[in-house]
């Protein structure tokens, strides 16, 4: 059979001892392997539609699933309209509650921090105080700078996202990792979401700007989304993919959708390399998203300033914890700092609290997870613990197990 004009590309999973002979069907018959993923049993493939009318799971033995390569848009979708930074500001004027901000004592001195350390490297050049100004209400709250004496310099995060302004003169340690889109172009961010993430991060302290959860620690654009947030299953599958194979050790998801196969057994493979996860709740405002909601991942809600929970955040028994995710001011891509809410902008405050739970000697994804959840209070503002999980996290009570 010859190859088909209209060939659909598909995610196919399935089981090691049959893979070989599947693939081979698929191109006996006109079909093409676009993409053999090496740390789990899938591939992408293009099947003539002649052929795909018949390839499905009762049809090819050992063949697990089947699914579309669809091309997704994986942020921000939410059924409820963010508020804006007015708003929020209007709203905690006019309530008297607040989250009480941990004392985290006078401006510190990042000469406090390992001579080796990732932060002291990537200002070397710069100032080495930070200033209050220079901390966003989120990072002062998760009490951040109380563990800027541990030295994370070892630690790898990746930010699989729309990529990373790696220029910003505020993210120094951010470094081109891969764009799954394109292999061939830089993972450099078209968007604005994954450098905003990147920021709340790893953003340098130097008095100037913002400065992060973990300042100067190793970060990695892992593009798998486009200009406009959206990509395909694939990308987003390859992207996890590069995470295990590059042994990253803590890896920030800002991104929901729907359940699919191959996301899903890449997500698990790199829980089993010992990955951290930290993955957004969502924002649709009820149950937790994917991959928020697989057990591997370290799901995150949000918090406003003033210790509720927004109406956006999705929440239930998968939440893990919440995070600072309203007005938050970062990184944004044209080299400048702007204000994001919604559940993305929390995850990444967890990430940068992950990687600090294993530079303090949490070993593997369930150690650091257990770190921080002893390192977690519920908010008396919160009324249902499945609105919060855990609680927030104070950055002072991160100890090594």
């Amino acid at each position: 059979m010859s190859a088909s004009a209209n060939a659909a590309d598909k995610i196919i999973t399935y089981d090691k001892s049959s893979g070989d002979a599947i693939l081979a069907s698929i191109v006996k018959n006109g079909g093409k392997v676009l993409k053999k993923y090496s740390v789990i049993n899938a591939a992408l493939v293009s099947i003539p539609d002649e052929a795909a009318r018949s390839f499905n799971v009762r049809s090819v033995r050992g063949l697990k699933t089947v699914s579309d390569d669809e091309y997704r848009y994986w942020l921000e979708e939410n059924s409820f309209e963010l508020p804006s930074v007015k708003e929020i500001n209007n709203k905690v004027k006019d309530r008297k509650a607040s989250i009480p901000l941990p004392s985290h004592g006078t401006a510190g001195n990042l000469n406090a921090v390992s001579s080796g350390s990732a932060a002291k490297e990537a200002i070397e050049n710069s100032r080495v105080y930070y200033t209050e100004q220079e901390l966003p209400w989120g990072i002062k709250r998760v009490n951040a700078p109380a563990a800027w004496n541990i030295d994370y310099s070892k630690v790898k995060v990746a930010v699989l996202d729309t990529g990373i302004n790696y220029n910003h003169k505020d993210l120094k340690s951010a470094r081109n990792g891969y764009n799954a889109i394109d292999p061939g172009k830089s993972a450099m961010d078209d968007h604005g979401h994954g450098t905003h993430i990147a920021g709340t991060i790893a953003a340098i302290a130097d008095g100037k700007g913002v400065a992060g959860v973990v300042p100067g620690i190793q970060i990695y654009a892992v593009k798998v989304l486009d200009n406009t947030g959206g990509g395909k299953i694939s990308a987003v599958a390859s992207g996890v993919e590069w995470a295990i194979l590059n042994k990253m050790n803590v890896l920030n998801m800002s991104i929901s959708s729907h359940w699919d196969a191959a996301v899903s057994d890449m997500i698990k493979a790199a829980h089993k390399a010992g990955i951290t996860i930290v993955a957004s709740a969502g924002n649709y405002g009820n149950q937790v998203r994917f991959p928020a909601n697989m057990k591997e991942t370290i799901a995150v809600g949000a918090v406003a300033a003033d210790g509720t929970v927004p109406e956006f955040s999705c929440r239930g028994w998968d939440l893990d914890f919440i995070a600072p995710g309203v007005d938050i001011y970062s990184t944004t891509m044209d080299g400048a700092w702007g204000n994001n809410s919604g559940t993305s902008m929390a995850a990444p405050h967890v990430t940068g609290l992950a990687a600090l739970a294993a530079a303090a000697g949490a070993n593997g994804p369930e150690e650091v997870r257990a770190v921080l959840k002893n390192a977690a209070t519920q908010l008396s503002t919160v009324p249902y613990a499945i609105w919060q999980g855990s609680g927030l996290i104070d950055a002072a009570k991160i100890k090594k197990p």
